[in-house]
């Protein structure tokens, strides 16, 4: 479990989609952004509930290793390298407490509590995913059907093999 729902293996669709139909890509995108969007909503409403604000954000990246889309506990200036702001670092906190495990009284009365409260570590996040990936993955495999089909039929319409 992590701070992260990530939608990986889509390096070679986004590739062909980059190098052949860059509106293709936008529109899978969007539509895939879309869906992300309903699991980040329902996170965010969870962690509300708690008296917390928005400490979840869709990040997107077409390059390199995590090409794909990811929903994750946000920082004060919305990347990943900078300090943390308040909200992220309730959300994540609250998200994995007690996880680990501790020997400390404090501690295991602390992860009792937010047990008791809010349930298990992967309270908000990975709630969330739970209650929608039965209508997520099936939506976002077929955006990237979608964009693979047209891709292909414009590829074919061209005399492009690929």
């Amino acid at each position: 479990m992590s701070l992260e729902i990530a939608i990986n293996g889509l390096d070679q669709t986004v590739a062909a989609l980059k190098a052949f139909e860059p509106d293709l890509l936008k529109s899978m995108n969007r539509e895939i952004r879309g869906i992300v969007n309903v699991l980040k909503g329902a996170a965010e409403a969870k962690y509300s509930a708690t008296g917390g604000g928005a400490g979840y954000a869709i990040r997107s990246s077409s390059r390199g290793k995590k090409v794909g889309m990811r929903v994750m506990a946000i920082n004060s200036t919305g990347s990943s390298g900078s300090a943390w702001s308040t909200e992220g670092r309730l959300s994540a906190i609250l998200e994995f407490y007690g996880k680990a495990g501790s020997k400390s009284q404090q501690a295991q009365t602390c992860t009792a509590t937010l047990n008791a409260r809010y349930g298990a570590p992967g309270r908000f996040l990975w709630s969330a995913w739970d209650e929608q990936k039965g209508s997520a993955v099936p939506a976002i495999e077929a955006a990237v059907h979608k964009a693979e089909t047209q891709l292909q039929a414009s590829l074919d319409a061209q005399g492009i093999g690929y």
